[in-house]
Protein backbone atom coordinates (compact mmCIF):
# COMPACT_ATOMS: atom_id res chain seq x y z
CA UNK A 1 0.00 0.00 0.00
CA UNK A 2 2.80 2.24 0.65
CA UNK A 3 3.60 1.36 -2.75
CA UNK A 4 1.23 2.51 -4.29
CA UNK A 5 0.81 5.95 -2.15
CA UNK A 6 4.36 6.56 -3.53
CA UNK A 7 3.18 6.40 -7.12
CA UNK A 8 0.35 8.10 -6.77
CA UNK A 9 2.50 10.94 -5.26
CA UNK A 10 4.89 10.56 -8.45
CA UNK A 11 2.14 10.84 -10.67
CA UNK A 12 0.01 13.81 -9.29
CA UNK A 13 3.78 15.66 -9.23
CA UNK A 14 4.32 15.14 -13.07
CA UNK A 15 0.69 16.38 -13.99
CA UNK A 16 1.65 19.46 -12.08
CA UNK A 17 5.01 19.56 -13.80
CA UNK A 18 3.72 18.72 -17.13
CA UNK A 19 0.88 20.99 -16.64
CA UNK A 20 3.60 24.17 -15.66
CA UNK A 21 5.56 23.18 -18.45
CA UNK A 22 2.64 23.47 -20.96
CA UNK A 23 1.86 26.96 -19.83
CA UNK A 24 5.51 27.49 -20.22
CA UNK A 25 5.42 26.01 -23.64
CA UNK A 26 1.84 28.28 -24.79
CA UNK A 27 3.44 31.29 -23.76
CA UNK A 28 7.23 30.66 -25.71
CA UNK A 29 4.90 29.84 -28.68
CA UNK A 30 2.82 32.83 -28.02
CA UNK A 31 6.30 34.77 -27.63
CA UNK A 32 7.77 33.25 -30.94
CA UNK A 33 4.38 34.31 -32.60
CA UNK A 34 4.51 37.78 -31.93
CA UNK A 35 7.79 37.98 -32.53
CA UNK A 36 7.70 36.76 -36.36
CA UNK A 37 4.53 38.57 -36.81
CA UNK A 38 6.26 41.56 -35.64
CA UNK A 39 9.24 40.80 -37.83
CA UNK A 40 6.65 40.35 -40.61
CA UNK A 41 5.55 43.67 -40.25
CA UNK A 42 8.88 45.06 -40.37
CA UNK A 43 9.88 43.50 -43.12
CA UNK A 44 7.07 44.70 -45.00
CA UNK A 45 7.15 48.61 -43.25
CA UNK A 46 11.21 48.35 -44.71
CA UNK A 47 9.76 47.07 -48.14
CA UNK A 48 7.12 49.53 -48.12
CA UNK A 49 9.63 52.65 -47.39
CA UNK A 50 12.17 51.31 -49.82
CA UNK A 51 9.91 51.25 -52.74
CA UNK A 52 8.61 54.55 -51.75
CA UNK A 53 12.12 56.17 -51.54
CA UNK A 54 13.13 55.01 -54.88
CA UNK A 55 10.10 56.00 -56.44
CA UNK A 56 9.82 59.54 -54.85
CA UNK A 57 13.65 59.91 -56.00
CA UNK A 58 12.79 58.67 -59.18
CA UNK A 59 10.04 61.67 -59.55
CA UNK A 60 12.55 64.20 -58.20
CA UNK A 61 12.60 67.13 -60.42
CA UNK A 62 15.94 69.97 -60.32
CA UNK A 63 17.44 71.25 -57.63
CA UNK A 64 15.36 74.67 -58.03
CA UNK A 65 12.03 72.33 -58.66
CA UNK A 66 8.79 71.27 -56.45
CA UNK A 67 9.02 67.93 -55.03
CA UNK A 68 5.09 67.36 -55.54
CA UNK A 69 5.77 65.10 -57.92
CA UNK A 70 7.98 62.81 -56.13
CA UNK A 71 5.66 62.98 -52.89
CA UNK A 72 2.45 61.78 -54.72
CA UNK A 73 4.86 58.91 -56.49
CA UNK A 74 6.03 57.65 -53.22
CA UNK A 75 2.13 57.71 -52.06
CA UNK A 76 1.09 55.70 -54.61
CA UNK A 77 3.50 53.00 -54.07
CA UNK A 78 2.73 52.73 -50.30
CA UNK A 79 -0.66 52.11 -51.46
CA UNK A 80 0.40 49.38 -53.19
CA UNK A 81 3.09 47.61 -50.26
CA UNK A 82 0.78 48.32 -47.16
CA UNK A 83 -2.57 47.21 -47.90
CA UNK A 84 -3.89 48.72 -45.15
CA UNK A 85 -3.61 51.96 -46.42
CA UNK A 86 -5.53 51.15 -49.43
CA UNK A 87 -8.44 53.27 -48.38
CA UNK A 88 -6.77 55.96 -46.83
CA UNK A 89 -7.26 59.30 -49.44
CA UNK A 90 -4.23 60.43 -50.34
CA UNK A 91 -2.84 63.35 -48.87
CA UNK A 92 -2.10 67.05 -50.15
CA UNK A 93 1.60 67.05 -51.11
CA UNK A 94 1.65 71.04 -51.24
CA UNK A 95 4.27 70.74 -48.66
CA UNK A 96 6.94 70.39 -51.30
CA UNK A 97 5.33 72.95 -53.87
CA UNK A 98 8.13 75.32 -52.93
CA UNK A 99 11.77 75.34 -54.23
CA UNK A 100 14.21 72.91 -52.91
CA UNK A 101 16.52 74.71 -49.95
CA UNK A 102 19.17 71.91 -49.78
CA UNK A 103 19.71 72.92 -45.15
CA UNK A 104 15.84 72.61 -44.70
CA UNK A 105 14.29 69.94 -44.91
CA UNK A 106 10.28 69.72 -45.11
CA UNK A 107 7.84 66.85 -43.45
CA UNK A 108 4.72 65.37 -44.47
CA UNK A 109 3.10 63.33 -41.63
CA UNK A 110 0.24 60.51 -42.40
CA UNK A 111 -1.47 58.74 -40.15
CA UNK A 112 -2.95 55.51 -41.40
CA UNK A 113 -4.45 53.13 -38.88
CA UNK A 114 -1.74 51.58 -36.99
CA UNK A 115 1.27 52.96 -39.23
CA UNK A 116 2.55 56.61 -39.23
CA UNK A 117 4.52 57.61 -42.64
CA UNK A 118 6.43 60.56 -42.52
CA UNK A 119 7.76 61.67 -45.96
CA UNK A 120 11.33 64.09 -46.23
CA UNK A 121 12.52 66.28 -48.46
CA UNK A 122 15.44 67.37 -49.07
CA UNK A 123 17.47 65.54 -47.01
CA UNK A 124 20.24 67.80 -45.55
CA UNK A 125 23.89 66.24 -44.90
CA UNK A 126 24.50 63.50 -42.19
CA UNK A 127 22.96 66.29 -39.31
CA UNK A 128 19.36 64.82 -40.62
CA UNK A 129 17.85 62.29 -38.59
CA UNK A 130 17.89 59.92 -41.02
CA UNK A 131 21.47 60.34 -42.16
CA UNK A 132 22.38 60.41 -38.02
CA UNK A 133 25.49 58.90 -37.02
CA UNK A 134 26.18 57.96 -40.48
CA UNK A 135 29.39 59.10 -42.23
CA UNK A 136 28.49 60.82 -45.61
CA UNK A 137 29.57 58.74 -48.87
CA UNK A 138 30.40 59.91 -52.28
CA UNK A 139 27.70 58.34 -53.11
CA UNK A 140 25.40 60.07 -51.27
CA UNK A 141 24.59 62.73 -53.78
CA UNK A 142 23.03 66.48 -53.28
CA UNK A 143 20.14 67.14 -50.27
CA UNK A 144 17.64 67.89 -52.94
CA UNK A 145 18.11 64.73 -54.81
CA UNK A 146 17.19 62.42 -51.65
CA UNK A 147 13.73 62.12 -50.42
CA UNK A 148 13.63 60.27 -46.76
CA UNK A 149 10.78 57.93 -45.87
CA UNK A 150 9.75 56.77 -42.30
CA UNK A 151 7.76 54.04 -41.57
CA UNK A 152 6.36 53.48 -37.59
CA UNK A 153 4.00 50.88 -36.69
CA UNK A 154 2.32 50.35 -33.21
CA UNK A 155 1.71 46.47 -33.73
CA UNK A 156 -0.49 45.02 -30.58
CA UNK A 157 0.54 41.43 -29.72
CA UNK A 158 -1.64 39.04 -30.64
CA UNK A 159 -0.49 36.57 -27.29
CA UNK A 160 1.19 38.58 -25.15
CA UNK A 161 0.04 42.06 -23.51
CA UNK A 162 1.25 45.11 -24.59
CA UNK A 163 2.38 46.45 -28.01
CA UNK A 164 5.32 46.67 -30.51
CA UNK A 165 6.78 49.76 -31.77
CA UNK A 166 8.48 49.13 -35.00
CA UNK A 167 10.44 51.70 -36.69
CA UNK A 168 12.32 51.68 -40.52
CA UNK A 169 13.18 54.48 -42.59
CA UNK A 170 14.86 54.51 -46.47
CA UNK A 171 16.72 57.60 -48.29
CA UNK A 172 16.28 57.42 -51.72
CA UNK A 173 18.67 59.70 -54.62
CA UNK A 174 18.19 60.40 -57.85
CA UNK A 175 21.33 59.54 -59.99
CA UNK A 176 20.45 62.35 -62.66
CA UNK A 177 22.45 62.41 -65.97
CA UNK A 178 22.67 58.23 -67.04
CA UNK A 179 20.32 57.53 -69.64
CA UNK A 180 20.21 55.63 -73.22
CA UNK A 181 18.61 58.54 -75.23
CA UNK A 182 20.16 60.19 -78.06
CA UNK A 183 19.26 63.75 -77.65
CA UNK A 184 21.14 66.21 -80.24
CA UNK A 185 19.68 69.31 -78.37
CA UNK A 186 19.20 69.47 -74.77
CA UNK A 187 17.84 72.63 -73.41
CA UNK A 188 18.54 72.74 -69.39
CA UNK A 189 16.53 75.90 -68.48
CA UNK A 190 14.55 75.19 -64.79
CA UNK A 191 11.68 77.96 -64.98
CA UNK A 192 11.88 79.97 -68.54
CA UNK A 193 9.35 80.59 -70.98
CA UNK A 194 10.03 80.94 -74.49
CA UNK A 195 12.91 78.11 -74.47
CA UNK A 196 12.31 76.56 -77.87
CA UNK A 197 11.36 79.21 -79.72
CA UNK A 198 11.25 78.31 -83.89
CA UNK A 199 9.84 81.67 -85.62
CA UNK A 200 9.31 82.16 -89.06
CA UNK A 201 9.49 79.99 -92.14
CA UNK A 202 12.18 78.18 -90.23
CA UNK A 203 12.79 74.59 -89.88
CA UNK A 204 14.74 72.12 -87.28
CA UNK A 205 15.68 68.56 -87.80
CA UNK A 206 16.85 66.12 -84.84
CA UNK A 207 18.36 63.09 -85.16
CA UNK A 208 21.68 60.65 -86.03
CA UNK A 209 23.81 59.88 -88.49
CA UNK A 210 22.86 56.44 -88.28
CA UNK A 211 19.60 57.35 -89.00
CA UNK A 212 18.09 56.26 -85.52
CA UNK A 213 15.85 59.07 -83.63
CA UNK A 214 16.90 61.99 -82.46
CA UNK A 215 15.67 63.97 -79.23
CA UNK A 216 15.25 67.31 -78.12
CA UNK A 217 14.76 67.30 -74.42
CA UNK A 218 13.36 70.66 -72.57
CA UNK A 219 13.68 70.63 -69.16
CA UNK A 220 12.07 74.03 -67.74
CA UNK A 221 8.87 73.78 -65.86
CA UNK A 222 7.39 76.48 -67.84
CA UNK A 223 6.82 78.26 -63.74
CA UNK A 224 7.45 81.63 -65.73
CA UNK A 225 5.02 81.39 -68.54
CA UNK A 226 2.27 83.90 -66.97
CA UNK A 227 1.52 85.28 -70.46
CA UNK A 228 -1.24 82.88 -71.94
CA UNK A 229 0.20 84.18 -75.06
CA UNK A 230 3.56 82.64 -73.83
CA UNK A 231 4.67 78.82 -74.21
CA UNK A 232 7.84 76.99 -73.52
CA UNK A 233 7.71 75.58 -77.02
CA UNK A 234 6.75 78.69 -79.03
CA UNK A 235 6.45 77.28 -82.44
CA UNK A 236 5.32 80.41 -85.27
CA UNK A 237 5.00 81.37 -88.87
CA UNK A 238 5.34 78.41 -90.80
CA UNK A 239 8.21 76.86 -89.10
CA UNK A 240 8.45 73.07 -88.84
CA UNK A 241 10.34 70.43 -86.43
CA UNK A 242 11.32 66.98 -86.92
CA UNK A 243 12.70 64.63 -84.12
CA UNK A 244 12.14 61.04 -83.30
CA UNK A 245 10.51 62.80 -80.11
CA UNK A 246 10.28 66.25 -77.97
CA UNK A 247 10.59 65.32 -73.90
CA UNK A 248 9.68 68.12 -72.10
CA UNK A 249 9.35 68.61 -68.12
CA UNK A 250 6.92 71.43 -68.42
CA UNK A 251 3.83 68.23 -68.98
CA UNK A 252 4.71 66.29 -65.90
CA UNK A 253 1.47 67.96 -64.40
CA UNK A 254 -0.80 67.09 -67.12
CA UNK A 255 -0.86 70.89 -68.09
CA UNK A 256 0.10 71.62 -71.82
CA UNK A 257 -1.46 75.29 -71.70
CA UNK A 258 2.49 76.43 -70.79
CA UNK A 259 4.24 73.95 -72.77
CA UNK A 260 3.16 74.21 -76.45
CA UNK A 261 0.37 75.31 -78.61
CA UNK A 262 -1.60 72.54 -79.61
CA UNK A 263 -2.69 71.14 -82.51
CA UNK A 264 1.11 72.66 -84.01
CA UNK A 265 3.48 69.95 -83.66
CA UNK A 266 3.20 66.47 -84.88
CA UNK A 267 3.51 63.73 -83.24
CA UNK A 268 3.17 65.77 -79.78
CA UNK A 269 5.13 66.48 -76.86
CA UNK A 270 5.43 63.84 -74.28
CA UNK A 271 5.80 64.39 -70.28
CA UNK A 272 9.56 63.94 -69.03
CA UNK A 273 9.24 61.35 -66.07
CA UNK A 274 12.50 64.19 -64.80
CA UNK A 275 14.44 66.65 -65.98
CA UNK A 276 18.12 65.64 -67.67
CA UNK A 277 19.99 67.90 -65.82
CA UNK A 278 23.54 69.03 -66.75
CA UNK A 279 25.34 66.15 -64.23
CA UNK A 280 25.67 63.93 -67.27
CA UNK A 281 28.10 66.26 -68.43
CA UNK A 282 29.45 67.10 -65.06
CA UNK A 283 30.30 63.86 -64.07
CA UNK A 284 32.05 62.87 -67.29
CA UNK A 285 34.10 66.00 -67.90
CA UNK A 286 34.36 67.50 -63.81
CA UNK A 287 33.38 64.73 -61.62
CA UNK A 288 33.93 66.28 -58.34
CA UNK A 289 32.40 65.89 -54.64
CA UNK A 290 31.01 69.43 -55.26
CA UNK A 291 28.41 68.23 -58.39
CA UNK A 292 27.49 65.02 -56.43
CA UNK A 293 29.62 62.71 -58.52
CA UNK A 294 28.76 59.28 -57.83
CA UNK A 295 32.34 58.40 -59.19
CA UNK A 296 35.84 57.87 -58.67
CA UNK A 297 37.15 59.94 -61.57
CA UNK A 298 38.84 63.33 -61.72
CA UNK A 299 37.57 66.95 -62.10
CA UNK A 300 39.39 67.64 -65.24
CA UNK A 301 37.41 71.04 -66.24
CA UNK A 302 38.40 72.43 -62.29
CA UNK A 303 42.24 70.82 -62.31
CA UNK A 304 42.68 72.29 -65.82
CA UNK A 305 41.45 76.06 -64.59
CA UNK A 306 43.21 75.76 -61.43
CA UNK A 307 46.49 74.75 -63.69
CA UNK A 308 45.76 77.07 -66.57
CA UNK A 309 43.15 79.66 -65.84
CA UNK A 310 44.82 82.13 -63.48
CA UNK A 311 46.97 84.76 -64.42
CA UNK A 312 50.99 84.11 -65.71
CA UNK A 313 52.95 81.14 -66.27
CA UNK A 314 50.40 78.15 -66.79
CA UNK A 315 51.51 75.46 -64.49
CA UNK A 316 53.51 73.33 -64.01
CA UNK A 317 56.11 75.54 -64.15
CA UNK A 318 58.64 75.15 -67.98
CA UNK A 319 56.12 73.03 -69.90
CA UNK A 320 54.47 75.86 -71.74
CA UNK A 321 56.88 78.80 -73.62
CA UNK A 322 55.95 81.96 -73.49
CA UNK A 323 54.64 83.84 -76.68
CA UNK A 324 56.41 86.99 -76.70
CA UNK A 325 59.18 85.82 -74.95
CA UNK A 326 60.23 83.61 -78.07
CA UNK A 327 60.25 86.51 -80.02
CA UNK A 328 56.59 86.64 -81.48
CA UNK A 329 54.28 89.53 -82.10
CA UNK A 330 50.95 89.80 -80.31
CA UNK A 331 49.97 91.89 -83.89
CA UNK A 332 50.46 89.40 -86.77
CA UNK A 333 50.93 89.73 -90.81
CA UNK A 334 51.52 87.35 -93.10
CA UNK A 335 51.66 83.85 -92.92
CA UNK A 336 52.61 82.31 -89.36
CA UNK A 337 53.46 78.78 -88.52
CA UNK A 338 53.96 77.35 -84.70
CA UNK A 339 55.95 74.48 -84.05
CA UNK A 340 53.67 72.15 -81.38
CA UNK A 341 54.34 72.69 -78.07
CA UNK A 342 52.47 74.18 -75.14
CA UNK A 343 52.20 77.95 -75.90
CA UNK A 344 51.05 80.65 -73.38
CA UNK A 345 49.81 83.20 -75.69
CA UNK A 346 50.74 86.30 -73.15
CA UNK A 347 49.34 89.42 -75.25
CA UNK A 348 46.74 90.65 -72.25
CA UNK A 349 42.64 90.86 -72.49
CA UNK A 350 43.06 91.82 -76.10
CA UNK A 351 44.71 89.12 -77.35
CA UNK A 352 46.31 88.06 -80.38
CA UNK A 353 45.66 89.00 -83.55
CA UNK A 354 46.42 88.49 -87.16
CA UNK A 355 45.69 89.85 -90.67
CA UNK A 356 47.25 87.42 -92.37
CA UNK A 357 46.92 83.15 -91.19
CA UNK A 358 48.17 81.85 -88.02
CA UNK A 359 48.93 77.89 -87.71
CA UNK A 360 49.74 75.40 -84.42
CA UNK A 361 50.61 72.49 -85.62
CA UNK A 362 49.76 70.84 -82.26
CA UNK A 363 49.88 71.19 -78.66
CA UNK A 364 48.16 72.54 -75.97
CA UNK A 365 47.78 76.60 -75.62
CA UNK A 366 46.25 79.39 -73.38
CA UNK A 367 45.72 82.55 -73.84
CA UNK A 368 45.03 85.77 -71.40
CA UNK A 369 42.84 86.97 -74.42
CA UNK A 370 40.57 85.62 -77.61
CA UNK A 371 42.14 84.70 -80.99
CA UNK A 372 41.33 86.63 -84.41
CA UNK A 373 42.91 85.83 -87.25
CA UNK A 374 41.19 87.89 -90.03
CA UNK A 375 42.89 86.86 -93.28
CA UNK A 376 41.90 84.44 -95.81
CA UNK A 377 43.37 81.24 -94.18
CA UNK A 378 42.31 82.54 -90.68
CA UNK A 379 43.34 80.13 -87.77
CA UNK A 380 43.86 76.48 -88.10
CA UNK A 381 45.08 74.49 -84.93
CA UNK A 382 46.44 71.13 -84.56
CA UNK A 383 47.20 70.86 -87.81
CA UNK A 384 50.60 69.75 -89.10
CA UNK A 385 52.72 68.37 -91.76
CA UNK A 386 55.26 65.54 -91.42
CA UNK A 387 57.52 67.71 -89.35
CA UNK A 388 55.25 69.32 -86.52
CA UNK A 389 58.49 71.05 -85.37
CA UNK A 390 59.37 72.85 -88.27
CA UNK A 391 58.06 76.48 -89.29
CA UNK A 392 56.26 75.05 -92.63
CA UNK A 393 52.65 74.75 -92.52
CA UNK A 394 50.92 72.27 -94.72
CA UNK A 395 48.87 72.55 -97.19
CA UNK A 396 45.74 70.75 -95.65
CA UNK A 397 45.35 70.02 -92.07
CA UNK A 398 44.99 66.14 -91.30
CA UNK A 399 41.77 64.58 -89.96
CA UNK A 400 43.34 62.46 -87.27
CA UNK A 401 45.86 64.66 -86.01
CA UNK A 402 48.80 61.99 -83.79
CA UNK A 403 47.06 64.27 -80.19
CA UNK A 404 44.03 66.49 -79.34
CA UNK A 405 44.76 69.84 -78.80
CA UNK A 406 43.17 71.54 -75.06
CA UNK A 407 42.89 75.07 -75.77
CA UNK A 408 41.90 77.76 -72.95
CA UNK A 409 40.83 81.71 -73.31
CA UNK A 410 41.18 83.02 -69.85
CA UNK A 411 39.00 85.85 -71.33
CA UNK A 412 37.04 87.03 -74.70
CA UNK A 413 35.21 85.13 -77.26
CA UNK A 414 36.21 82.39 -79.56
CA UNK A 415 34.86 83.93 -83.13
CA UNK A 416 35.72 82.98 -86.61
CA UNK A 417 36.25 85.90 -88.15
CA UNK A 418 38.09 84.56 -90.93
CA UNK A 419 38.36 81.03 -91.88
CA UNK A 420 38.70 78.53 -88.85
CA UNK A 421 39.70 74.93 -88.57
CA UNK A 422 39.78 73.13 -85.14
CA UNK A 423 41.48 69.50 -85.45
CA UNK A 424 40.42 67.25 -82.41
CA UNK A 425 40.21 70.69 -80.37
CA UNK A 426 38.76 71.27 -77.24
CA UNK A 427 37.81 74.80 -76.05
CA UNK A 428 37.28 76.01 -72.59
CA UNK A 429 35.96 79.39 -72.14
CA UNK A 430 36.21 80.76 -68.83
CA UNK A 431 34.31 83.75 -69.45
CA UNK A 432 33.66 84.20 -72.52
CA UNK A 433 31.50 82.60 -75.59
CA UNK A 434 31.23 81.13 -79.32
CA UNK A 435 30.13 83.19 -82.16
CA UNK A 436 30.42 81.14 -85.67
CA UNK A 437 29.07 82.13 -89.12
CA UNK A 438 28.97 79.75 -91.88
CA UNK A 439 29.86 83.24 -94.10
CA UNK A 440 33.44 81.08 -93.47
CA UNK A 441 34.61 77.74 -93.69
CA UNK A 442 34.51 76.56 -90.19
CA UNK A 443 35.87 72.95 -89.60
CA UNK A 444 36.00 72.26 -85.86
CA UNK A 445 36.09 68.25 -84.36
CA UNK A 446 36.31 67.28 -80.93
CA UNK A 447 39.16 65.16 -79.36
CA UNK A 448 38.20 61.52 -80.60
CA UNK A 449 40.23 59.10 -78.36
CA UNK A 450 38.39 57.65 -75.56
CA UNK A 451 41.65 57.89 -73.19
CA UNK A 452 41.99 62.02 -73.58
CA UNK A 453 40.14 63.54 -71.00
CA UNK A 454 37.79 65.88 -73.27
CA UNK A 455 37.09 63.17 -75.40
CA UNK A 456 33.55 64.32 -77.51
CA UNK A 457 34.07 67.61 -76.23
CA UNK A 458 34.11 70.44 -78.26
CA UNK A 459 33.34 73.39 -76.08
CA UNK A 460 32.84 74.30 -72.65
CA UNK A 461 31.39 77.59 -70.90
CA UNK A 462 29.29 78.72 -68.42
CA UNK A 463 29.27 82.24 -69.80
CA UNK A 464 25.70 83.86 -70.20
CA UNK A 465 26.10 85.66 -72.78
CA UNK A 466 24.06 84.54 -75.91
CA UNK A 467 25.85 82.21 -78.25
CA UNK A 468 25.59 82.33 -82.01
CA UNK A 469 25.78 79.62 -84.59
CA UNK A 470 24.90 80.61 -88.19
CA UNK A 471 25.16 77.54 -90.31
CA UNK A 472 25.77 77.24 -93.86
CA UNK A 473 27.59 74.43 -96.18
CA UNK A 474 30.84 75.87 -95.08
CA UNK A 475 30.24 75.05 -91.41
CA UNK A 476 31.40 71.53 -90.06
CA UNK A 477 31.06 70.85 -86.10
CA UNK A 478 31.57 67.04 -84.77
CA UNK A 479 30.87 66.56 -81.20
CA UNK A 480 29.38 68.52 -77.78
CA UNK A 481 28.70 72.27 -77.29
CA UNK A 482 28.57 72.65 -73.73
CA UNK A 483 26.87 76.16 -72.46
CA UNK A 484 24.48 74.89 -70.08
CA UNK A 485 23.83 78.58 -69.36
CA UNK A 486 23.67 80.55 -72.31
CA UNK A 487 20.82 80.74 -75.21
CA UNK A 488 21.80 79.88 -78.33
CA UNK A 489 20.71 81.09 -81.34
CA UNK A 490 20.75 78.83 -84.47
CA UNK A 491 19.99 80.70 -88.36
CA UNK A 492 21.08 80.02 -91.55
CA UNK A 493 21.15 76.83 -93.41
CA UNK A 494 23.07 73.66 -93.20
CA UNK A 495 21.51 72.25 -96.26
CA UNK A 496 22.87 68.81 -96.62
CA UNK A 497 25.90 69.44 -94.87
CA UNK A 498 24.49 68.95 -91.38
CA UNK A 499 25.64 70.05 -87.98
CA UNK A 500 27.06 66.60 -86.23
CA UNK A 501 27.16 68.29 -83.10
CA UNK A 502 25.05 67.90 -79.36
CA UNK A 503 24.07 71.40 -78.14
CA UNK A 504 23.88 71.72 -74.57
CA UNK A 505 22.44 75.18 -73.57
CA UNK A 506 19.86 77.00 -71.42
CA UNK A 507 17.82 78.46 -74.04
CA UNK A 508 17.36 77.78 -77.62
CA UNK A 509 16.13 80.12 -80.82
CA UNK A 510 16.11 79.26 -84.30
CA UNK A 511 15.15 82.69 -86.11
CA UNK A 512 14.14 84.12 -89.82
CA UNK A 513 13.89 81.62 -92.50
CA UNK A 514 16.92 79.18 -90.79
CA UNK A 515 16.88 75.66 -91.96
CA UNK A 516 19.20 74.14 -89.18
CA UNK A 517 19.96 69.68 -89.22
CA UNK A 518 21.62 68.55 -86.23
CA UNK A 519 22.08 65.01 -86.59
CA UNK A 520 25.05 64.13 -84.59
CA UNK A 521 27.49 60.29 -84.86
CA UNK A 522 26.10 58.33 -81.83
CA UNK A 523 29.23 57.79 -80.29
CA UNK A 524 30.48 61.55 -80.36
CA UNK A 525 27.79 63.03 -78.23
CA UNK A 526 26.51 62.36 -74.27
CA UNK A 527 23.32 60.01 -74.16
CA UNK A 528 21.17 61.05 -71.67
CA UNK A 529 17.90 60.15 -69.68
CA UNK A 530 15.96 61.18 -66.18
CA UNK A 531 18.49 59.38 -64.52
CA UNK A 532 18.03 56.41 -62.24
CA UNK A 533 17.46 56.35 -58.49
CA UNK A 534 19.14 54.61 -55.74
CA UNK A 535 18.90 53.91 -52.67
CA UNK A 536 21.65 54.65 -50.12
CA UNK A 537 20.18 54.06 -46.86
Amino acid sequence: MGSDRSTEKDAGAVIVIVAAAMGAIVMMIALVLDLSGARRDRDADQTAADAMALAGAASLGGSDSTAVAACRAAWGYLVVNLPTSEMAPAPSCSTFSAACAPTVARELVVNVRNHRITITHPVPDHLHALLHDQSSLANDGRPCDRIGIRVQQTRDNLWAAGAVELDVHAVGRLVRGAGDVQAPLVLLSEHACSVLTVSGSSALTVGTASGEPGYIAIDTDGSECSNPNKVVFDLNGQGTVTAGQIAMWALADGDLTSAYSADLLYPEPVASSAPVGRNGMDWRYNCSDANGCPFDEPAHIDDMVAAWGGSGMPSPPGTFTRWTASGRSCALSGATVVPAGQWYLDCGTAGLSTSGSLTFQGGDIVSDGPIKATGSAGLRVNCSDADPSDDVAPATCPMDPPSATTMLLRSGDLLDAGKMELRETTVHLKAGTLRLSGNHTVTWTAPDDPSHRFDDLMLWTTSTAQMKVTGSTSLHLEGILFAPNANVELAGNTGAEALGAQIFARSASLVGGAQLRLVPDEDRILAVGKGHPLLIR
